[in-house]
């Protein structure tokens, strides 16, 4: 719950929340150090979830720093960092494949055996994957899903590609896949 927000303080705040680029966050940052607080827009306060249900006071100065801050690599999603986009990271084809999620969130394979994948321990809870899966130029060989994984049985053709959509859920069934 939020109160005394203007428009642009609202604006502000929501373009923080949806992982605004580092320019904008910048101009957020500048906009909260003014030395003259926009009229009644210098405090945005929140309710905590906690049984005692007590205000908490938010500045845009605080907001800033936290999102202007440096990607932690602590297992905490970081908006706009390595679990949002990036390259694809080639995986080493063998009998069991290992897939390290603190790498990104796409993978990349090109079968030349019947493999298995490996079991995946370091991702986070909800965390998205695309992995495409290439044959070489033999073709027919299979990946099916090891310790953890919810993966059919894939069976390409040489030279073909599938790719795989899945989610990590440390709790449940591990990983799971589309």
């Amino acid at each position: 719950m939020f109160r005394k927000l203007t428009k642009r303080t609202a604006l502000a705040a929501a373009g923080l929340l949806l992982a605004a680029s580092a320019v904008f966050a910048a101009s957020i940052s500048s906009y909260a150090t003014k030395s003259a607080p926009y009229a009644g827009a210098d405090l945005l306060l929140g309710s905590d979830s906690a049984a005692t249900n007590a205000t908490k006071n938010f500045s845009l100065t605080n907001l800033a720093s936290f999102f202007l801050a440096a990607p932690t690599t602590s297992g905490t999603a970081t908006l706009g960092g390595r679990l949002v986009g990036g390259t694809a990271n080639t995986l080493t084809a063998g009998a069991t494949i290992s897939l390290d999620p603190t790498l990104g969130s796409f993978y990349k394979v090109t079968l030349n055996q019947n493999s298995t994948m490996g079991a995946v321990t370091t991702g986070l809870a909800g965390q998205f994957f695309f992995f495409e899966v290439d044959e070489n130029g033999t073709g027919g060989f299979t990946l099916t899903g090891g310790t953890g994984w919810s993966l059919p049985a894939l069976t390409n053709t040489a030279a073909g590609s599938r790719n795989i959509y899945f989610c990590f859920m440390p709790t449940s069934a591990g990983v799971l896949c589309k």
